[in-house]
């Protein structure tokens, strides 16, 4: 197994992502809870993974808790409290849901967050859930949207053609938030390098009853095969801010912790392969056996190296995709970089042309996929600003420091490119 060199707050938030530590677990987190911690580090990365609220749950009565200022236990408390708030929600809506579908007989699984409530976390504070994940099968979708707009939701607009897409998204104000749904009715894009097969997950799946409602739930072998591939989809994709989520990390390890032996881990390999999704596989099994030390195969950093997998590759992902604490995406089409930058490095000319054309594309897709002109306006007004003084930044550097901008653009250009090569190893390319 391959060394990785973290940082003090990273190993600590490892250590705090489980969701019931034993005596020797609570030790270890009490032991790495000292003083000098950033905390204003750890918040970031706690939030942006979605794991505040088990932060929070795994250090409340520890010997070391006073080393954690009130300011940021507060902070803390507010997420875990926020999440349950938000979750109940969720769950709410998700069995009014469920009840309509029902009614109309329309067989719908749930994915990811909305099902673990429940097959695996138990306190649905501790897996804070952005929207409701449902799929349904494409020969029932139109009945599907019927159904949902039927309930107040309203179908969020998309310039992409329906044949690119694998799922639509909706959402409806409840109480003091607003409630999304994506229906999907595949699993993937369908010009996606990986091949997994929606139609053998309803094959496969079974009916459960849960608060007088019915509904499939894929296979455990499935459910580990899907959240492990969707992990690394996210980042691929440009999805979840661009990471690989310690939440998705937590859900299939506590998978593995609670099911243990009644896994067929042969069956899970055997459709990896079929589906073209080993790779993905392979490579969060091997995150876990790193962080966890979740161990389900052996010789995996070997079985990794053999098909092309490096060391550095590691380092950048874990640095790029897992700690990083990033600013909130730009959300200016191109990029900066790629405005300004060319593939040596080097600056271009500035167009104010070509900043003007980049505003226009962001103003007019937000007015195109936003559900409304109030929410169009929402997210213009809460990255547009953060965005343009990044333009201005460049400018300035530009103009008054020629050496430093093109230093910037440099390395920034060296990463991009060391994590596209992760992206074509993970794509088989």
């Amino acid at each position: 197994m391959q060394s990785v060199l973290l940082s003090k707050e990273d190993s600590f938030i490892l250590l705090c992502c489980c969701i019931e530590p034993d005596a020797q677990q609570r030790s270890t987190i009490n032991a790495a809870l000292t003083p000098d911690l950033d905390w204003e580090y750890i918040i970031g990365i706690a939030v942006r993974h979605g794991i505040a609220s088990m932060i929070y749950k795994n250090i409340i009565g520890l010997e070391n808790h006073s080393y954690v200022s009130p300011l940021i236990f507060e902070h803390l408390r507010k997420f875990y409290h926020g999440a349950a708030y938000n979750n109940l929600l969720l769950l709410n809506e998700f069995k009014k849901i469920a009840r309509a579908f029902n009614a109309e007989q329309i067989p719908f699984l749930p994915l990811k967050g909305i099902d673990f409530f429940k097959t695996i976390y138990g306190n649905i504070a501790l897996r804070p859930a952005n929207d409701i994940d449902i799929l349904v099968k494409r020969v029932d979708l139109n009945h599907a949207i019927e159904t949902l707009c039927g309930l107040g939701y309203d179908q969020k607009r998309t310039a992409h053609p329906t044949e690119e897409l694998f799922h639509c998204v909706f959402s409806r104000p409840v109480a003091t938030a607003t409630i999304f749904v994506e229906l999907h009715w595949d699993l993937d894009i369908p010009q996606s390098p990986f091949k997994v097969c929606v139609d053998d997950f309803w094959k496969r799946a079974h009916i459960v009853t849960s608060g007088g409602n019915w509904f499939y739930r894929p296979s455990l072998e499935d459910t580990i095969l899907f959240t492990a591939f969707h992990i690394l989809r996210a980042p691929l994709a440009g999805d979840t801010l661009g990471i690989v989520s310690l939440r998705g990390l937590v859900d299939v390890a506590e998978m593995i912790k609670k099911h243990g032996g009644k896994i067929n881990w042969d069956r899970i390999f055997s459709r990896a392969q079929q589906y073209r999704v080993e790779r993905p596989l392979l490579t969060v099994l091997y995150l876990l056996e790193v962080f966890f030390n979740v161990r389900v195969r052996e010789n995996l950093w070997d079985t990794l190296r053999a098909q092309g997998f490096q060391e550095e590759m590691l380092r950048h992902m874990i640095g790029e995709w897992i700690f990083s604490h990033k600013e909130a995406k730009d959300i200016f089409l191109p990029n900066i970089i790629e405005a300004v930058a060319s593939p040596g490095g080097t600056i271009k000319k500035l167009s104010l042309l070509k900043i003007f054309n980049t505003i226009y594309i962001v103003l007019r897709h937000q007015l195109r996929t936003a559900p409304s002109l109030l929410n169009a306006v929402r997210a213009i007004r809460k990255k547009f600003w953060k965005s343009f003084i990044n333009y201005l930044k460049i400018v300035y550097l530009m103009i008054c420091d020629y050496r430093q901008i093109n230093r910037i653009l440099h390395d920034e250009l060296v990463k991009r490119s060391k994590l596209e090569e992760i992206d074509n190893w993970i794509r088989g390319r």
